[in-house]
């Protein structure tokens, strides 16, 4: 006698992964829905559904699905290295028995960086519009702004940077990881350069390199250090008559600061005062304050200051020679209102018999 016995299959056995751990690259502007990887895993049971194998995604972001027949793993979200680096897929593999038998493999993603952003630059001033004022003079290597700069890139290369400056007058100077400090390279004349623009460079060493620039306005700040100029080292007038009335006027001195503002500011003086003369402190016009008298003084030499206003305020000199014109504004007059003659008699015709005394003033 013969028995038949069929052997019924337990699900006894889970479904086992090919690879338990799997490792792999994308870079962060990988296409949406591209399969990434796929995972596969085997049940030793021998029927269905014991061995019947479905795949999913535990605690996984929405970056990422599975096809639960295949095991494909899809990108659905876009990547952003500058937000995470790194996931873990933790993938199910679950019979279809029951109760159902299951096992896990992990799937690590490392994001890799695209270069996709160029370098901010950030000028710090007391300004918001990006405009600096520096003394002239001011010593060598006198600081002047700080500049920062960053890269929103997540990995070297590609958000290490690189910074320049085109000027002359300035230099750039690494001061920490991302940070410049900008400062002067020479000595600055306002008098030459009263303001001037310095263009700081970043570039990044991803391939291809991205770069980008800013403008920064300097304003150099005038000291006083120029003294008023006359137009010329002295003056010299002859055509002032000892007729003329008070307030006529004579010349007008000039001089010439090159600096701004206060420091250009000029104010003249005469060093005389006992003088017939007056200056206009702000014009510089010479007239006179007096009667003048060719008699008495026929040459006046005046002594011009021209200051400025700066503090300390700076000065300089001039000198006026004046050359007084007489008039006919004098008769003669005898020396004495009476004379006495002696005359003998028998003298000679034409005999002097005494001399007249008199005299005029004018000459």
């Amino acid at each position: 006698m013969r028995v038949k016995v069929n052997v019924e299959d337990e699900n006894d056995n889970e479904p086992i992964f090919e690879e338990v751990n799997v490792t792999i690259s994308l870079l962060e502007s990988i296409p949406l829905h591209t399969v990434i990887a796929q995972v596969h895993a085997t049940d030793k049971d021998v029927s269905q559904p014991n061995s019947a194998v479905s795949y999913f995604l535990s605690d996984t972001p929405s970056l990422f699905s599975i096809d639960q027949d295949s095991g494909d793993i899809s990108i659905i979200r876009s990547l952003d290295c500058e937000q995470e680096t790194r996931y873990v897929l933790t993938v199910i593999a679950q019979d279809h028995g029951t109760p159902s038998l299951s096992s896990s493999a992990f799937v690590y993603v490392e994001v890799t960086d695209v270069n996709e952003y160029a370098p901010v630059i950030e000028v710090t001033t007391k300004n918001t519009n990006n405009t600096l004022t520096v003394s002239e003079h001011s010593a060598v290597k006198t600081f002047v702004a700080l500049i920062s700069t960053q890269d929103a890139d997540c990995s070297s290369p590609n958000h290490d940077l690189d910074c320049s400056i085109e000027s002359d007058l300035f230099e750039l100077l690494p001061y920490l990881e991302s940070e410049f400090i900008l400062r002067t390279a020479t000595d600055i004349d306002r008098e030459l350069v009263s303001q001037t623009t310095v263009i700081v460079r970043c570039r990044d060493f991803g391939d291809p390199s991205l770069y980008s620039q800013k403008s920064i306005t300097v304003n150099i700040q005038d000291i006083n250090d120029n003294s008023p100029q006359f137009s010329q080292p002295d003056y010299h007038v002859y055509n002032i008559s000892e007729s003329s009335p008070t307030g006529t006027s004579v010349l007008h001195v000039t001089a010439i600061d090159s600096d701004i503002g206060d420091n250009s500011k000029v104010e003249y003086s005469l060093l005389e005062k006992a003088v017939p003369f007056h200056i206009n402190a702000a014009t510089g016009e010479v007239s006179t304050a007096a009667a003048l008298d060719y008699e008495t003084q026929s040459t006046f030499h005046l002594k011009v200051e021209a200051k400025d206003q700066g503090e300390p305020s700076l000065s300089s000199f001039t000198e006026i020679h004046i050359y007084i014109q007489g008039v006919n504004d004098h008769v003669p007059r005898f020396t004495q209102n009476k004379y006495l003659f002696e005359v003998k008699e028998c003298e000679q015709l034409s005999q002097e018999l005494k001399e007249s005394q008199h005299s005029s003033r004018e000459t």
